[in-house]
């Protein structure tokens, strides 16, 4: 039986039918409605609420727990003391589900967790953890203390670690949203000049990769990217063209913030080795879809507040 939470999240809602489809008996929580999903029953909790989440995972005791929620949705999740707060909230999680009998703890963690000073691939195995952001510092935070909690109380763990993750109903205050939408209204798009490599993985390849970790032995932390970086400029050029606005981003507009990393890309070696998993969906088609997607809710929907100024 597997509990989840941030089940309606941009990877939770795409997670929670693999494990039902799968055999999994699930349970979600999530603070907000609940979609209608076969084999899943949902509760109404609040993570900070510790008491109520005592009582459900005494009255459910689920073996496996997969642990997806954290505010990322607005562009200051970086920064923003909150972070604290989700850090208490998950060690309290976790706290409880090993007290109740819990038998694997999966977690999800970032790349921000990285020392992102270098230009090689960013492996598990290599590359030293340094976040240089509140973020980074409480994830990296919450995987240490799972790893040695749950070792000591012979509790296998796994920690995905998630790079640049993107798909249809992402938030819309963050990069590519924001920007799909002003491309689609016509609007004329500043950008920093765009010469940064980042990892971009479809939200669909994300969810299988936690399945994967999920119902596997696999120890630690694993990257969950798709191994081939992409420069910014050429991302955005490539999303511009898909929502039929070439030639509308003004690249170099807008500087380039002086801590931002010049290549952030995972070594996926771990992931292919161990869970047997990687990347199905190839970036164009996850652009186009992306776009498509947002196309038809802009259609939907009244006009509204210019979306949040893209980086």
């Amino acid at each position: 039986m597997a509990l989840v939470t941030g089940a309606t999240g941009l990877i939770g809602r795409r997670v929670v039918p693999r494990l039902a489809g799968g055999g999994w008996t699930v349970h979600c929580v999530s603070r907000r409605s609940a979609p209608n999903a076969p084999g899943v029953t949902w509760h109404a909790v609040d993570l900070g609420a510790h008491a109520t989440v005592r009582g459900l995972m005494e009255r459910i005791r689920p073996t496996h727990l997969l642990h997806l929620a954290w505010e990322t949705a607005h562009g200051s999740y970086y920064t923003t003391p909150e972070n604290v707060r989700w850090l208490a909230d998950s060690l309290q999680l976790v706290h409880t589900f090993i007290g109740c009998g819990g038998t694997r703890v999966v977690g999800a963690g970032s790349a921000a967790e990285y020392d992102l000073a270098g230009t090689a691939d960013l492996s598990e195995a290599d590359t030293p953890l340094r976040p240089n952001g509140l973020y980074g510092a409480c994830k990296k935070a919450l995987s240490e203390v799972i790893a040695a909690y749950a070792t000591g109380a012979g509790v296998t763990y796994g920690w995905g670690r998630i790079f640049f993750c993107y798909g249809p109903g992402e938030a819309p205050s963050r990069m590519i949203p924001a920007l799909v939408r002003s491309l689609l209204e016509g609007r004329a798009v500043p950008f920093q000049e765009g010469r940064g490599v980042r990892d971009y993985v479809h939200a669909d390849d994300v969810a299988a990769g936690f399945a994967a970790l999920l119902r596997s032995e696999t120890s630690g932390a694993v990257n969950l990217g798709s191994g081939r970086g992409i420069q910014l400029r050429d991302l955005v050029e490539r999303i511009a063209l898909a929502a039929g606005a070439p030639g509308a981003v003004a690249f170099g507009a807008l500087p380039t913030p002086s801590y931002e990393p010049a290549r952030v890309v995972a070594d996926v070696t771990r992931a292919r080795r161990e869970l047997g998993w990687r990347p199905e969906r190839s970036l164009d088609d996850g652009i186009r879809e992306t776009v498509a997607w947002w196309r038809s809710e802009l259609a939907r929907s009244e006009p509204s507040a210019p979306p949040a100024a893209v980086p």
